[in-house]
């Protein structure tokens, strides 16, 4: 439904003037550049020739313009979008010709984003905007009262009368289920990257330089005159230090750049003084160039330092390399030009010089790369004119000998002008080096395909995901264990540089190059003494983690646990290796961890006992918060149906955190469990009360104390908190903790945990499942874990603790003997949820062998 309001014209930044009229559409029939979730392109927003969104504000790749999106919907200005604004600022301005029935956003995409998002996450926000919508409707020109038209507002919904009757007997009315106020601009004349930029032309929004790159390049694109009028220019030029001591020609330069809409007169004076391109000005004219024939990826390569004399080597050729792209299969070099400049990238961040590069190219990349783009690499690195010269020939000779031939049996092929003017120009050493590259055998194909070898590391073999990369940064890496098989896998976390172990990936020879080793037997040391669990860091002394224990096999037993809680606990957890140590009975030693895992030399340890204790730890605002179920070391001080209760909270060390972090720790905690239990009278007490009081949002408390939330658990007292500030920015989420949370209304918590049980019951990561199936096995696991918190589910975990330890419940001395008359209850065969809890816990307690991510 569309209703449409007075007319008005559209003043542009350029000058121009456009029809345009006001309008109240639905907020879904309105299609933005980017989706305001996960802001990846919205499928069916116009795309260029290049398959790009014609809106080059790159929402997917600028963390800073999300969080902008985020922000405007947490703090919805209703009167900052319904204004009567003549220029691009205000309502968001549709293209007059709709697509498939949508409205297509031409200038507001954020406005419209965080309106959609404020609609589905900040619903309160999005209500203010309707209501004052109603209040505003007669200033858009929306009759209220009208006998023949009108829009009626009942209860915060916007009705629409076509016949002006009363809405309760009129048939024809309309109820908008979500409305939004928009501008139609009738004037907009095509879907270009060029036309969209007019709206922000004066200010660019402050988009990083990349960005403003591809959209200047993208609009010269859609100008075949000036595609080919301004490379041109730099044809009659030796070098580009000719055409920049060239004045006639950087004043050509200039006033073709303002004709092609690639610059306005307000941004001259920084980029053209006295006669001359300024610094800035030469760096937009050699960007904006290059953008003709890079597309995206090797353009942003070539914003890096050490690779823009590559690109301006590709500048400098412009004109032929324009005239290159119109020729058909493989003399089209275009594909091979953006290739090289990738190679010339890959081969920079190596660090190594070429003929050691492509010496161990299997090493350095995942790509094979074609040997025409390496070719062209090294002609780049022969100078400005034997590249563009070599191009040129090469083009001339493919169009001299296109068609039937006149003196000879048959033409010359393209490869054949490659071989003549490419090979044959660059280095003859560095031309075989290229050919033994492209003849090599391909290499075995991977066991592990979603995975590149990295390496040994802590007693581990070590790799990176391939699926899971930014910025050309492994974000998650895994690592096998070769003695049982077992995975794994640690994210990177954001605060931690990791780029030595990445290093590693350029310093091994293959992939999978490092055989397994076959599993050992363990030998026990027979000698009396105090043993113990060590962890070792490479390079440092080896830690005592926890004992004494009278004997060597106690030792081993516990390693087990003691991995599992570094692991847990340190993100470098997975680096080091774990033993034992022994030291002379006697020396006094006692494990670092003892307090920890609740140890004490003769007395079996908190999980030995039978006691499941569940204990989370996340990072947040720089701050490691520690989450438990537990109020104490026994069983009977479990919090309510294993409510969670925050246990600790740490900074991360050489840190120096402010209050104000620790505040948005606990408000983190209380909105990611949806409520908190803290202890009354313990060291989080001050930090609740300076809450309470409003010390983190001017006066107003971020969180409120649940009303009959006190709880008594082992002689201390508790009471539970939620967050009801607006403090913290949105939480990070998942894919899978976004679609648990949606489809079940759970906590971002209890979304974590059923994720990690779905994943282990399905044996790898859910990449693979369709959304219907992740729904129901997070149903199952979500049922399982409701039934867990249940006193007769914890009860059940506690025996299944003690029977997959060994350890004997209380009063088993009092039990009868094997041969006692006393019938045995009958076994019960356990429900499904029984059966998922003994698997998860089995698995925990290393009962069976399951890997967390499984490889081959």
């Amino acid at each position: 439904m569309t209703v449409l309001g007075k007319k008005i014209i559209l003043s542009m930044p350029n000058g121009e003037k456009r029809d345009a009229r006001f309008a109240i559409v639905e907020l879904d029939s309105v299609l933005a550049s980017h989706n305001e979730l996960t802001f990846a392109p919205t499928p069916g927003y116009p795309v260029n020739e290049q398959r790009q969104n014609v809106n080059d504000r790159n929402y997917e790749d600028d963390a800073a313009a999300q969080e902008r999106v985020r922000d405007n919907a947490r703090r919805l200005d209703p009167y900052r979008l319904l204004t009567t604004s003549r220029t691009p600022s205000g309502s968001p301005i549709v293209a007059g010709q709709q697509i498939d029935g949508k409205w297509i956003v031409v200038s507001g995409n954020n406005r419209t984003m965080s309106t959609k998002l404020a609609a589905s996450r900040h619903p309160e926000n999005y209500k203010a905007y309707v209501d004052a919508l109603c209040e505003e409707l007669e200033a858009f020109g929306f009759s209220t009262t009208g006998k023949t038209e009108r829009i009626d507002c009942q209860n915060g919904k916007l009705i629409y009368l076509p016949t002006g009757d009363d809405f309760s007997i009129n048939n024809d009315a309309y109820q908008f289920r979500q409305p939004l106020l928009v501008r139609i601009d009738y004037g907009f004349p095509a879907f270009q990257t060029r036309e969209l930029a007019k709206y922000n032309q004066s200010t660019m929004k402050g988009k990083r330089a990349v960005d403003k790159t591809i959209e200047r390049s993208n609009s010269l694109r859609e100008n075949p005159l000036c595609q080919t009028r301004i490379p041109a220019m730099l044809d009659q030029h030796e070098r580009m230090s000719d055409f920049y001591a060239d004045r006639t020609a950087q004043k050509q330069m200039l006033e073709a750049l303002l004709q092609c809409n690639i610059i306005t007169e307000q941004s001259v004076p920084e980029y053209y003084d006295e006669g001359y391109f300024t610094n800035a000005g030469k760096e937009l004219v050699e960007s904006v160039l290059a953008g003709v024939v890079l597309e995206k990826a090797a353009l942003k390569a070539a914003e890096r330092d050490g690779i823009k004399q590559a690109r301006r080597v590709v500048v400098y050729a412009m004109p032929v390399l324009v005239s290159n792209s119109t020729l058909p299969g493989s003399a089209n070099l275009i594909p091979h030009i953006n290739d090289a400049i990738l190679y010339l990238n890959e081969m920079k961040a190596s660090g190594l010089p070429f003929d050691q590069f492509i010496n161990q190219g299997a090493l350095f990349s995942e790509k094979a790369w074609p040997p025409q783009a390496i070719y062209l690499s090294r002609l780049m690195s022969q100078g400005q004119r034997k590249f563009k010269r070599a191009i040129k020939a090469f083009n001339e000779s493919v169009r001299r000998n296109t068609g039937a031939a006149l003196f000879s049996d048959e033409n010359v092929t393209p490869e054949e002008a490659f071989q003549a003017y490419v090979i044959d120009h660059i280095p003859a050493e560095e031309a075989r080096l290229i050919e033994a590259y492209a003849n090599a055998p391909n290499p075995p194909k991977s066991r592990y395909p979603d995975w590149l070898f990295v390496g040994n590391m802590g007693g581990s073999t070590v790799y990176a995901d391939r699926r899971k990369r930014k910025n050309d940064d492994y974000l998650s890496i895994a690592h096998l264990n070769p003695y049982n098989g077992e995975v794994t896998r640690l994210i990177k976390p954001t605060d931690k540089d990791y780029s030595q172990d990445y290093e590693l990936v350029y310093q091994l020879a293959e992939e999978d190059g490092v055989k397994q080793m076959p599993e050992a037997e363990k030998e026990l040391d027979p000698r009396p003494g105090d043993y113990f669990v060590s962890v070792h860091d490479q390079g440092q002394k080896p830690v005592l983690a926890l004992g004494p224990f009278p004997n060597h096999q106690e030792a081993l037993d516990n390693v087990g646990a003691v991995r599992e809680y570094v692991t847990a606990n340190d993100p470098q957890g997975h680096f080091y290796a774990y033993g034992t140590a022994r030291q002379e009975k006697g020396t006094g030693n006692t494990g670092k961890l003892n307090s920890k895992l609740v140890y004490a030399p003769g007395r079996p340890m908190l999980a030995q006992r039978g006691v499941p204790v569940k204990t989370d730890t996340f990072f947040a605002h720089g701050i490691q918060v520690k989450v438990t179920d537990h109020g104490g070391k026994d069983g009977n001080c479990r919090m309510p149906h294993g409510g969670p209760r925050l246990l600790s909270l740490q900074a991360k060390p050489g840190s120096q955190p402010f209050m104000q972090d620790y505040y948005k720790a606990v408000c983190e905690a209380a909105r990611r469990y949806d409520g908190i239990y803290y202890e009354v009278g313990g060291p989080a007490e001050e930090l609740v009360n300076k809450l309470l009081k409003g010390a983190l949002e001017s006066g107003e408390p971020s969180v409120k104390i649940i009303f009959g939330s006190r709880q008594e658990v082992c002689g201390k007292v508790y009471h539970k908190i939620r967050y009801i500030g607006k403090a913290l920015p949105p939480p990070v989420l998942s894919p899978y903790e976004q679609i648990f949370m949606e489809s079940f209304g759970i906590s971002q918590a209890d979304a974590h945990e059923i994720w990690m049980r779905a994943m282990d019951e399905y044996g790898r990561p859910l990449d693979d499942v369709s959304r219907a199936e992740l729904v129901r096995r997070g149903k199952g696991q979500l049922d399982a874990l409701k039934w867990e918190r249940t006193e007769e589910g914890y009860q059940y975990l506690i025996g299944l603790n003690q029977e997959i330890l060994g350890a004997p419940r209380e009063g088993a001395k009092n039990r009868p003997a094997k041969n006692s008359s006393r019938k045995k209850p009958k076994a019960v065969k356990p429900s499904p949820k029984e059966a998922t809890t003994k698997l998860l816990l089995a698995k925990a307690k290393k009962k069976k062998k399951l890997k967390l991510l499984k490889l081959g």
